[in-house]
């Protein structure tokens, strides 16, 4: 029975925790890549990946605007639409 427990836990981190679907992906691409065709798709999905890791750990958005700018080299502004955009498509 201890055993269930835990392995019931674990699922539910694992699933707290797993990738955006790859559902939201697509769209999420749409909006971004041909306004920033200079970041491929592998750097856009780490960035929302990251983005909602950060947010479902429950910091604020806002926290994840440094990562971004860092990871990506790009201003405050791109890196709030990539942010924004993230969130609107992945819902995290």
């Amino acid at each position: 029975m201890k055993a269930l427990g835990v392995m019931a836990l674990a699922l539910g981190i694992a699933i707290g925790v797993a990738p955006p679907a790859a559902a939201g992906e697509d769209e999420y691409l749409g909006k971004l890549r041909a306004r920033y065709a200079y970041l491929n798709d592998d750097q856009l999905l780490t960035e929302a990946h990251k983005v909602c890791q950060m947010t479902l750990s429950g910091h604020p958005t806002p926290d994840a605007i440094p990562v971004v700018i860092k990871d990506l080299a790009i201003s405050v502004s791109i890196a709030v639409e990539i942010i924004s955009t993230a969130v609107d498509e992945f819902g995290c």
